[in-house]
């Protein structure tokens, strides 16, 4: 393994929020409001916090000598039989979930019977489809990077059209940060490689063109969004909205927030919606938006609504603990942690658009790993029995 830079989760995290920080300066649309100092000194403390967690997490746990991670046959060979199981077991469930909604959203749009993206789904079942989803790309773009066979790019095409399908933008962009992670995490981007990602940089803006048309929540009509005399930023209009709408609700919403002391918010991440609802909470959030078209959050809102700007950044702190350690064990080689690592990497890519870090499918995610685990162990355990036995009854005499 030979790491790039670029997949480091300080490097991923300040260089995200550093950069929204600067641009919401620069662009002016008309439901925008004015910075907010406050939440710009909290997002300037998360990032310094980040960074001296990971510095002291790197000085106690890296393993310098040890840096070099490969796969051998039997372990590629092994992940390759999961994954066709797992694989199986997502793609059954996924059908379910279209024969429950009866259709797909890009069905749905073909036909033109009304329903939208926000329609589909299954309540927590959905969550887990999308979780078993992210780690079947991420096991079958290793086997695809390690050569095993052309059929593991059929399963990650069949797994991104499925995604694509959705006609959600959050869920496409999300499951391809995992596959960008598990790259980053593999090699170093020499200067071919970086004018490859440069090149599908400068042509991603034209994605939210496309998805706003086809979902028809948008498309090229953005002047309602214009403030007077403005004559927008051309093909990055769409997504400077999107990049930038985030914090200015937080900006918009942080002034009418009442600390809850309760994680009231922070919970309708990750615990299942079919239990909070059955436990009679509401699903709403206690965050006022600058306007109703764009209802994205960032991952502060919802922590900071429950425990306020101290107790949150605590919070916050945690969950960098967590993300470092994680990363410095990938970096000392140990296979479990490579395998981790891609949803808390998407999770720090998107901390602007969604508390993805807090989701479900980022929380229950090591489940699949220790399912994994537990079905490599019997496998090998069976095969160390039948060794055994064949060898005991090589010694045993004919009567």
């Amino acid at each position: 393994m030979n790491p790039s830079i670029f997949s480091n989760p300080v490097i991923i995290f300040s260089s995200i929020w550093l950069t929204i920080l600067v641009i919401f300066r620069q662009v002016d649309f008309n439901f925008f409001v004015n910075p907010n100092t406050a939440v710009d000194i909290y997002i300037y403390t998360s990032i310094a916090q980040f960074i001296l967690i990971y510095f002291f997490i790197k000085k106690f746990f890296y393993q310098p000598d040890f840096k070099v991670i490969s796969f051998s046959d039997d372990e590629l060979n092994n992940l390759n039989f999961f994954l066709n199981f797992l694989f199986i077991l997502w793609f059954s469930l996924y059908l379910i979930n279209i024969i429950y909604n009866r259709g797909t959203p890009l069905i749905w749009l073909l036909i033109g019977n009304g329903k939208t993206y926000l329609d589909f789904g299954i309540p927590t079942l959905t969550g887990f489809i999308n979780m078993i989803r992210a780690f079947l790309l991420v096991g079958f773009f290793i086997l695809y990077l390690k050569g095993k066979g052309i059929k593991n790019l059929v399963f990650l095409t069949i797994l991104v059209f499925s995604a694509f399908n959705e006609l959600a933008r959050g869920n496409l962009i999300f499951l391809f940060a995992h596959g960008l992670a598990i790259y980053l995490m593999l090699y170093r981007i020499n200067f071919k490689k970086f004018l490859f990602f440069l090149t599908g940089i400068i042509a991603f803006p034209y994605s939210f063109y496309f998805l706003a048309t086809v979902r028809g929540t948008g498309g090229f009509d953005f002047s309602n969004f214009l403030s007077q005399n403005s004559e927008g930023y051309g093909i990055l209009t769409w997504p400077l909205i999107y990049f930038l709408q985030p914090i200015n609700n937080l900006y918009h919403g942080i002034d009418y927030v009442d600390v809850l002391y309760f994680p009231y918010n922070t919970i309708q991440l990750f615990v299942p919606s079919a239990v909070f609802t059955f436990l009679g909470f509401s699903s709403d959030y206690s965050f006022e938006l600058a306007t109703e078209a764009f209802n994205a959050l960032p991952i502060f809102a919802n922590l900071i609504a429950d425990w306020g700007f101290f107790i949150s950044l605590f919070f916050m702190g945690l969950i960098q603990i967590f993300i470092s350690f994680v990363y410095v064990q990938a970096l000392n080689g140990k296979k479990d942690y490579l395998l981790i690592y891609p949803p808390l990497f998407s999770a720090l890519l998107l901390s602007f658009f969604h508390g993805y870090l807090l989701s479900l499918a980022v929380v229950a995610y090591p489940l699949i790993l220790i399912l994994y685990r537990i079905k490599e162990f019997k496998i090998d355990f069976s095969f160390k029995i039948e060794r055994k036995s064949r060898n005991f009854k090589g010694f045993t005499k004919s009567p």
